[in-house]
């Protein structure tokens, strides 16, 4: 196996899994590792660099294909950052969502590999990075005009929008650490500089839930945000996300071994609404504006 890819397994703790990834290299890793690099920044679509890979490799599952491809990737993707003078700490940072996913796959859906490459292509295209907690998408458009705490978003115009991954750290003192990361990565790339907006959309910020986050950081992140709108759906898409493969029990059957799992179980046998929220966050590079007191 390759040197970097290998020091990235390292630093990813795939140790247990080094086995796994060796067989699916196999003979084929030249292919791989040149497929990898035009995965990189779209050299090609990258559904048909997948596809190569998986006739590659027959043998294993796609997610398991895909996970070594971004693996391999990691060093053209190094480069790449390399020539864009992004530090190595941003780097790093950005690349653990690779180990996060894979885990997300065994723990919430039962696969071996990455349930979500496509969505992680980002990473590889420079259009998302990790500044602390938070990851950004850099080119993202507001769907709608924004005004509000000395902000004037016009619809069209670039304003960052975060995710918030699973696991690590989300309190107070963490999420306000990532946002001024951001503020500094983003400094001269947005509407202004002294103001710095982001896009917040997420389950969680559904008004109904509010119930079920009476305190901890999910509520007080909740308060952070100036929600503009909210959608209404039937049912709880992000069932996996509180019960993972056990997501599809029936109701009455449902874990409740978490505060989330018993507030949402409740949420459900009340058959109220499911939905999700659309909401801005306005920092000043130390205040967060759209905080609520």
């Amino acid at each position: 196996m390759r040197k970097f890819t290998l020091e990235i397994i390292k630093k990813l703790d795939f140790l247990e899994e080094l086995e796994l990834f060796n067989k699916i290299i196999g003979d084929n890793e030249e292919e791989l590792y040149s497929l990898s690099c035009d995965y990189v920044l779209s050299k090609q679509p990258q559904d048909d660099i997948i596809e190569k890979a998986c006739a590659l490799c027959p043998s294993y599952p796609k997610t398991a294909v895909s996970l070594v491809i971004q693996l391999l990737a990691t060093e053209e993707l190094y480069n790449e950052y390399k020539k864009n003078n992004i530090s190595d700490e941003i780097f790093y940072n950005t690349i653990t969502d690779i180990k996060r996913k894979f885990i997300e796959g065994k723990n919430l859906h039962g696969i071996v590999g990455t349930p979500a490459e496509v969505w992680q292509r980002g990473f590889f295209n420079l259009t998302r990075f990790a500044l602390g907690y938070f990851q950004y998408d850099v080119n993202y458009l507001s769907p709608c005009d924004y005004n509000g705490f000395g902000a004037n978003i016009k619809k069209g115009d670039v304003v960052p929008r975060i995710h918030m991954p699973s696991g690590g750290d989300f309190s107070s003192a963490s999420r306000l650490n990532s946002y001024k990361l951001a503020y500094e990565f983003f400094k001269g790339k947005t509407f202004n500089d002294k103001l710095f907006v982001m896009k917040a959309d997420t389950w969680f910020l559904f008004p109904e839930y509010e119930e079920i986050f009476p305190k901890g950081n999910i509520h007080d992140f909740r308060r952070e945000v100036d929600l503009v709108g909210s959608e209404e759906f039937d049912t709880l898409g992000i069932a996996f996300r509180i019960w993972g493969t056990k997501k599809d029990l029936p109701t009455e059957q449902l874990p409740e071994d978490t505060s989330m799992q018993r507030g949402f179980k409740k949420y459900i046998l009340d058959k109220k609404p499911f939905g999700w929220g659309y909401s801005f966050i306005v920092f000043d590079g130390e205040n967060i504006l759209t905080k609520k007191d």
